[in-house]
């Protein structure tokens, strides 16, 4: 088996809900060795009726009037679009939001709320959206280069690529190795490291990376360290909570950027936030 990123030879690392996990000597992205299932796996979660929290949609509506220096037709892709959050904030935005889905749950919610949707980006233009995103998708996929490549082809000259996926060089990974409970075959297949998305972008044919490494959710390698065992534990909710702590005012907010930027310059955030050119 080849590193997803930059193609070298990977060799074993450790396990994770049974599944082999293989590191590259390269360029350190980390893979599970197994097979997607066929069947959709996050059906039920689609089904839900979703609550985005206040900090999640603050987020999001930065991120949205961020690609404002990019706006010429207004059409916003995003390539695995889930429960919508994203495109939500783009329509809130003045964008018009498109969005593919292989869930068909997802795909028949998404139309109801006014998306412009579409089972693969095969029957969409070249060059056709100032945004494409791609926000937690390239760790789920069997073939990230394709779905980057696909991102290129849609996106016209002078857009931005948004897209975000765990880090594998994060502080959290180090003291947690393989039992980080981001690595969860046969959902996340692959966890990149900086280097690692960078090369997979260039194979792509993006030419310029901006890239930040944000986010550090401590609350799992501490219970690890007290041994108290993960029951109860939910990451994505832990992490919502911890978020809208430092969010609350301005002194925690000023500390939350100096964490982020300490973060990205040592490269051991838990979230990598590329935007592509």
């Amino acid at each position: 088996m080849r590193c997803r990123a930059c193609s070298t030879l990977l060799s074993a690392w450790g396990t994770n809900s049974g599944f082999p996990l293989l590191r590259c000597g390269r360029c350190g992205t980390i893979h599970a060795d197994c097979v997607k299932p066929s069947e959709d796996l996050y059906a039920d979660i689609y089904s839900q009726d979703e609550q985005v929290p206040h900090v999640v949609a603050t987020s999001l509506d930065t991120v949205v009037r961020s690609m404002a220096p990019y706006r010429t037709h207004g059409r916003w892709l995003d390539i695995g679009f889930g429960q919508g959050a994203l495109l939500d904030a783009a329509a809130r935005g003045g964008f018009q939001p498109h969005g593919t889905e292989l869930s068909g749950v997802a795909l028949t919610k998404g139309e109801a709320r006014g998306f412009k949707t579409a089972r693969g980006t095969e029957g969409l233009e070249d060059g056709s959206f100032d945004v494409v995103s791609l926000v937690e998708l390239v760790e789920h996929v069997e073939d990230p280069g394709r779905f980057l490549g696909e991102s290129r082809r849609v996106l016209r000259k002078g857009g931005c690529l948004y897209l975000t996926t765990p880090n594998a060089w994060s502080l959290n990974r180090w003291l947690l190795g393989a039992a980080w409970s981001v690595f969860c075959p046969p959902d996340h297949v692959t966890i990149f490291t900086p280097q690692g998305l960078r090369r997979l972008l260039r194979r792509a044919g993006f030419t310029r990376t901006v890239l930040r490494i944000e986010g550090l959710n401590p609350f799992e390698a501490i219970r690890a360290l007290r041994k108290s065992g993960q029951e109860g534990f939910h990451r994505v909710n832990e992490g919502t909570t911890l978020c809208e702590s430092l969010s609350s005012s301005p002194n925690r907010r000023g500390l939350k950027r100096v964490a982020n930027a300490a973060l990205t310059l040592t490269r051991l955030g838990d979230s990598l936030k590329a935007r592509c050119f």
